[in-house]
């Protein structure tokens, strides 16, 4: 008759439970969807805000050059 340690049970046991819970980790997502959808939101106002900054501050240049342009023309 075999007989088994305390360890290899337990081992076997440890095993299991860390394949349940690394299971139930990949199934259950870290942030909620909502929560995901909010900041996906924020991130797309943020670019949307940075590229106007960008497309105002390029329109300013230009403005500025065709002033300084005209000044040095006379027109």
């Amino acid at each position: 008759m075999k007989r088994y340690s305390a360890d290899k049970k337990s081992k076997k046991y440890s095993h299991f439970v860390f394949g349940i819970v690394s299971l139930i980790d990949f199934i259950i997502p870290d942030v909620p969807s909502d929560v995901r959808e909010l900041i996906d939101k924020e991130s797309f106002e943020v670019q949307t805000a940075i590229w106007e900054t960008k497309t105002n501050n390029e329109c300013l240049r230009s403005t500025i050059y065709l002033k300084k342009c005209s000044l040095r023309l006379g027109c």
